[in-house]
């Protein structure tokens, strides 16, 4: 069985300020949100702790995203606080990422992030997955990764966390 997720990419401040960033997280989630009106069966997907930081500028939106990741129709995925390029991030930077990220979609989602999510790394440690699928501290049930060009990538991690 196969299950498709909207999701929005979007660069935190890549070509732009942080308040245009701000406002366009704020935009997509206020569209995703009346398309999820209009369409039940609609999920959607989206990572990165600093848009959502973000988001709490607009309690009203925040907090229908709230409501809609609770119903399960909103999948916050990645864990990370933004979405980091895979293969020139040393360990420990990668680690902090997802330490920071996972502790604020814990607080303010009560929501354990168990998808890893690299969908626009600008190269990608191949080693990395294989590295996490093996550790018995692996944080995540799925793995997601895709470069552009590239065949899809996805891999689903049995081991102590998922398996009983």
């Amino acid at each position: 069985m196969c299950h498709f997720l909207g999701h929005s990419h979007l660069d935190a401040a890549w070509l732009w300020s942080f308040n245009e960033s701000k406002e366009v997280f704020h935009d997509t989630c206020e569209i995703i949100l009346k398309l999820m009106e209009k369409y039940q069966d609609l999920c959607f997907c989206q990572s990165s702790a600093q848009y959502y930081k973000w988001l709490e500028e607009f309690p009203e939106t925040f907090e229908k995203v709230r409501r809609k990741v609770k119903e399960g129709c909103w999948e916050i995925v990645g864990g990370t606080w933004v979405e980091p390029d895979g293969n020139l991030p040393s360990g420990e930077s990668l680690v902090r990422q997802f330490l920071f990220g996972k502790s604020y979609f814990r607080e303010k989602f009560n929501v354990d992030v168990e998808v890893a999510w690299f969908p626009d790394s600008f190269g990608y440690a191949g080693m990395r997955s294989i590295r996490w699928a093996s550790s018995r501290r692996n944080p995540f049930r799925h793995f997601f990764c895709f470069i552009f060009g590239s065949s899809f990538r996805s891999m689903h991690i049995f081991n102590s966390h998922t398996v009983n």
